[in-house]
C-alpha cells in the first residue's frame, strides 16, 4: 500500500543507531566509574573504620618505641625541638613525629592519637597505590588490590598501624615514587606536568629516604627505568639537545630530594656517619659470628640455606600473616635453638605456601618482563624481529609505561628480599626483624594480578554456562586455583580482622596504666628507674608528667638515660627516686624487685622509709617518709 510519507534513508537509520550505541556506551562507562569510585571509597573507608575501631580500644597498646615517636612531636610542638632522627638512633628518620603534628593538635597527645596518624598514613598509601596499580594493571586489578590490604590478620593489622618504624613512610612514599615515574614515562606534553612530575619524584624519593632505608630498592629500581629511558630517548635527538634536555630534567628530580635531605646529610655529616654505621650494623652480614665478632667463611657458607628457609618459613608468611592460619607455629630457632621436627613439618605445611604462592605471582610478572629484556638484546644485535606484546606473552608493549611499572615492583620487591635474606637479621632474629620485609606490600598489584584475571576469566565462564547465552572456553585448573586462592585469602583476611575487632570489644579496656601513674602521682613519685618497655610508655601516657630512667643491668644501680639522657639526670637529681616495674614486659628481670626489697630490709639510708605497692602488673617501691 502506499503512502504520502517517504521512507527514512539506509544512511539517516544507520546514523540513528551509531548515536543511540554511543549514548549508551557513554552511559555505561559512566556507570561504571561510578561504580568503581564507589567501590574504592567504601573499601578505603572500612579500612579506616576497622583501624580506628581498633585504636578506640586500645589495641594494639603503645609501646616504648612508638611512644617516643609520641614524645617527638610533643617536643616539636611545645618545646621547640627539630629532631632529624629518632631519638637514640641514626638510621630512621623523624619524619613520623612532624606528620603527627596536625592529629596532636585535633586530639591530643594521645595513644589514640598515634593510632590515627598511622590509620591516615595507611588510607593516603592504599589511595596511592590503587592509583599505580590502575595505571600500570586495570581497574579491576586495582580494586582487587585494594581488597587484599583493607582487612588483615593479627600481624597485618599490627604492621599497619605500628608506629615509629618507618613503614607507613616506605609505602606511601614508595608508591607515589613509582607512581610519578610511571607517568613521567608517558611523557606529558604540558610544561607545568612534567616539571610537577619531575619535583614529585625528587619529594617521593627525598621524603622516603629520610623516613626509612627500607626504601632503597624501590629507589634503585625507580633510577633505572629513568635512566634507561632517558638513553632511549636521548638517541632520537642531537648530543647537544639531549644533554641539555636531561640535565635540566635531572636537576628538576634531585634538587628538590637535595632540599628535603639537608638536615638528614647536615646531621650525618656531624655525626661522622652514624646513619651508614648504624644501618650497617641494623642489617649485619650473613652467617653467624663468634664471641669476638668475627664472621667464619665456613659459617657464611652454612648458614645461607638457614637464612633462605627463615623468608620463607617465618619472616616472609609472617608480614603476609600466615599468622592468621598458623598462630600456634613454633618460631624458627635461633642459630642455638633447637626444636621438634613435628612442629618444622607443621610450620611447613602451613606457612610455606604463602611465600610460594608470593613468589610465583611475582614470577608470573617476571618471566614476560625478562623475556623482553632478551628480545631486546638480541633485537640490538640484529638478530631478532622488533618486540610485539603477542610474542612475549604480555598485555602491555615492551619498555612502554605500564610495562616499566611492573618491572619497578619486580625489581624493588626482588631486591627487598635478597637484602633481607643475605643479612645476619634473617639468620638470628627471623620474627621479630620481619619489619624489613614490609615493603613487600607494594608489590600487592604483583599478587593481586594474575589472581584477579584467572578469577575474572572463570566467572565470565560461569555467567555464561548460567545464561547459555554464548560458548566460552572452558578456564584451565591454574585459574580454578587462582580463583580459589583469592578468595581464601579474601576470605582469612575478613575473618582475622572480624576476631581481632571480637577481641578487642569483648575485652576490657587495660587500665593499670592510668592506675599506676595516678598512684605514683598521688604520691610524689613522678621521678623514678625502670625498664626500657615500661618507661617510655608511661612518659608518653603522662604527657611527660614523669621522668624516668633505665636500669640496664642485672643490678638496679646499672642505669642509662636510654634515648632520652635529660629523663636520667632529672631522676638522679630526684632525692627519693621510685622504683617501677612492670611484670608484664619482656625485659622485666625478677631480680630487681628482690634487690630493692633486701636494700630496704638491710637498712640502706638510700632506702629508709620506702614501701611496697601492687597495681594491676605492676611492683612498685616509693619513698613513704615524712
Amino acid at each position: 500500500m502506499l503512502t504520502d510519507t517517504p521512507p527514512a534513508s539506509a544512511n539517516q537509520e544507520a546514523a540513528a543507531k551509531a548515536r543511540h550505541r554511543a549514548r549508551g556506551g557513554y552511559a555505561r562507562i559512566r556507570r561504571h566509574g561510578m561504580l568503581e569510585a564507589l567501590a574504592v571509597v567504601v573499601m578505603l573507608a572500612a579500612a579506616a573504620a576497622v583501624r580506628l575501631a581498633l585504636a578506640a580500644r586500645g589495641w594494639p597498646g603503645v609501646n616504648s618505641d612508638e611512644s617516643i615517636m609520641g614524645l617527638m612531636t610533643d617536643d616539636v610542638l611545645w618545646h621547640g625541638a627539630h629532631p632529624v632522627f629518632f631519638y637514640g638512633q641514626h638510621y630512621m628518620g623523624a619524619l613520623q613525629s612532624y606528620e603527627a603534628i596536625p592529629v596532636f593538635l585535633a586530639l591530643g597527645a594521645t595513644d589514640f592519637a598515634l593510632r590515627a596518624t598511622t590509620t591516615l598514613q595507611f588510607i593516603l598509601f592504599l589511595a596511592a597505590l590503587y592509583g599505580f596499580a590502575r595505571a600500570i594493571y586495570s581497574p579491576l586489578v586495582a580494586l582487587g588490590t585494594l581488597a587484599l590490604l583493607v582487612f588483615g590478620s593479627q600481624d597485618m593489622l599490627f604492621g599497619d598501624v605500628h608506629a615509629g618504624i618507618g613503614a607507613q613512610d616506605t609505602w606511601l612514599f614508595g608508591t607515589l615514587l613509582l607512581w610519578f615515574v610511571v607517568l613521567r614515562l608517558r611523557r606529558p606534553q604540558h610544561r607545568i606536568t612534567k616539571l610537577a612530575l619531575n619535583v614529585g619524584i625528587g619529594l617521593a624519593a627525598g621524603l622516603g629516604l629520610w623516613a626509612d632505608f627500607l626504601i632503597v630498592p624501590y629507589l634503585c629500581a625507580a633510577g633505572l627505568a629513568l635512566l634507561v629511558e632517558a638513553r632511549r630517548w636521548a638517541r632520537r635527538r642531537s648530543p647537544q639537545q639531549s644533554r641539555r634536555s636531561l640535565m635540566g630534567q635531572a636537576l628538576l628530580v634531585v634538587a628538590p630530594a637535595g632540599i628535603v635531605l639537608v638536615p638528614f646529610l647536615i646531621e650525618t655529616v656531624t655525626s661522622r656517619g652514624a646513619t651508614f654505621i648504624e644501618v650497617l650494623a641494623a642489617a649485619g652480614a650473613a652467617g653467624a659470628a663468634d664471641g669476638s665478632g668475627h664472621l667464619h667463611v665456613l659459617n657464611t657458607l652454612l648458614s645461607i640455606p638457614k637464612q633462605m628457609a627463615d623468608v620463607l618459613l617465618v619472616s616472609l608468611p609472617h608480614v603476609l600473616g600466615s599468622g592468621q592460619v598458623c598462630r600456634g607455629c613454633v618460631v624458627w630457632p635461633a642459630p642455638s635453638g633447637s626444636v621438634a621436627l613435628a612442629d618444622v613439618l607443621r610450620l611447613v605445611l602451613l606457612s610455606l605456601p604463602f611465600s610460594l604462592a608470593a613468589l610465583a605471582c611475582g614470577l608470573v610478572a617476571a618471566i614476560p618482563l625478562a623475556r623482553d629484556v632478551r628480545q631486546a638484546r638480541r633485537q640490538a644485535k640484529g638478530k631478532s624481529t622488533p618486540l610485539l606484546p603477542s610474542i612475549n606473552g604480555s598485555d602491555v608493549a615492551p619498555f612502554d609505561p605500564r610495562w616499566w611499572g611492573r618491572a619497578m615492583l619486580v625489581i624493588g620487591g626482588g631486591l627487598t628480599i635478597l637484602a633481607f635474606a643475605l643479612s645476619n637479621s634473617s639468620y638470628q632474629y627471623a620474627l621479630s626483624s620481619s619489619r624489613y620485609l614490609t615493603g613487600i606490600y607494594l608489590c600487592a598489584p604483583l599478587f593481586a594480578a594474575p589472581l584477579v584475571r584467572s578469577s575474572a576469566q572463570v566467572w565470565r565462564w560461569l555467567r555464561a554456562q548460567m545464561r547459555r547465552s554464548s560458548v566460552l572456553p572452558r578456564p584451565g585448573l591454574l585459574a580454578f586455583l587462582a580463583s580459589g586462592l583469592l578468595l581464601a585469602a579474601l576470605a582469612v583476611n575478613v575473618s582475622g580482622s572480624e576476631a581481632i575487632l571480637r577481641q578487642a570489644y569483648t575485652a576490657s579496656i587495660p587500665t593499670g596504666d592510668a592506675q599506676t601513674l595516678a598512684f605514683l602521682e598521688a604520691h610524689g613519685a613522678t621521678r623514678f628507674y625502670t625498664s626500657y618497655w615500661a618507661c617510655y610508655r608511661l612518659a608518653f601516657e603522662s604527657q611527660e608528667q614523669i621522668s624516668c630512667a633505665l636500669i640496664t643491668g642485672k643490678s638496679i644501680f646499672d642505669t642509662d638515660g636510654g634515648r632520652i639522657p635529660a629523663y636520667l639526670t632529672q631522676v638522679a637529681a630526684a632525692p627519693h627516686p621510685a622504683y617501677v616495674f612492670d611484670t608484664a614486659t619482656t625485659d622485666y628481670d625478677p631480680g630487681w624487685p628482690r634487690q630493692v626489697s633486701q636494700e630496704i630490709a638491710s637498712g640502706n639510708p638510700q632506702f629508709a622509709d620506702y614501701q611496697t605497692a601492687r597495681i594491676a602488673t605492676f611492683i612498685i617501691f616509693y619513698y613513704a617518709g615524712p
